[in-house]
């Protein structure tokens, strides 16, 4: 009888200890004291910060640039009059032309100088704005945040005009635009052509926010979303082929599920 009793009290405080030793485990793990404890640091797994997005993209926009600039070069390759000019010295008749170049014409017409070149400037100036972090979500907005986005835009716009009428893969040097004897290298796209695609940005933002936006509203078509977004916004479409994107992709309004 001694002996149950004996090993009944034991029992008891014994449970009473365990109890009383799991109410005193905290609801989650706490951080300890290493000097306390003595657990070696390379036990000890700190929360590591989700991976910050850089600014700017720059290997995103190098390389869609000069998926523009090829593609535009081998449309030039279809010409009999580029072909005609591909050989001579390189160096030398490429900085020839480039020294030739003067007046405001280059011989082109109303349409190329005024739309084709700034249309494909607003395809450079997009490239810049979908590789930039901020920029990408701007819609159409009378604030600086937005201005001074697309002035970046313009920016990069102009050194991809400079490039093609007079860099290392240019009009100039290949096919020798330009070249002495002729009128064909002018001051007009060098001038023109960045700032008109600025301005081709701003409209198809404006028209991808008032009007474009308003008519997907109103209709339950994808496809017919999917045409306005090309119709109203060529630019862009045109740059999100180069990020091998959908043409009616938006970074800031997802047109369907697979987005």
């Amino acid at each position: 009888m001694k002996v149950c009793l004996t090993l009944f009290s034991v029992s008891a405080l014994i449970g009473t200890g365990w109890t009383q030793a799991l109410e005193d485990l905290p609801d989650a793990p706490q951080p300890q004291d290493n000097a306390s404890n003595g657990i070696p640091a390379m036990y000890l797994r700190p929360v590591q910060a989700p991976p910050t997005e850089p600014a700017f993209h720059w290997k995103g926009a190098t390389t869609q640039t000069f998926g523009l600039l090829v593609a535009e070069q081998s449309f030039r390759m279809v010409q009999q009059k580029t072909r005609d000019h591909l050989d001579g010295r390189f160096f030398a008749d490429w900085f020839a032309c480039v020294e030739n170049l003067h007046g405001w014409s280059d011989g082109d017409s109303m349409f190329t100088n005024y739309v084709s070149h700034p249309l494909h400037s607003a395809v450079a100036g997009y490239i810049e704005i979908q590789n930039d972090s901020q920029g990408r979500y701007l819609q159409f907005d009378n604030s600086e945040r937005y201005w001074m986005s697309r002035l970046r835009a313009l920016g990069w716009a102009e050194l991809y005009e400079i490039q093609w009428h007079l860099g290392p893969i240019s009009e100039a040097s290949i096919g020798h635009v330009g070249r002495p004897g002729t009128h064909t290298l002018g001051y007009v796209n060098l001038v023109t052509s960045a700032p008109g695609g600025f301005g081709l940005i701003v409209f198809e933002d404006w028209l991808d926010k008032r009007v474009v936006e308003s008519r997907e509203a109103r209709t339950n078509s994808l496809n017919t979303r999917r045409v306005y977004r090309m119709l109203f916004c060529p630019g862009r479409a045109i740059a999100n082929l180069l990020r091998a994107r959908k043409p009616w992709y938006r970074d800031y309004r997802p047109i369907d599920w697979t987005e």
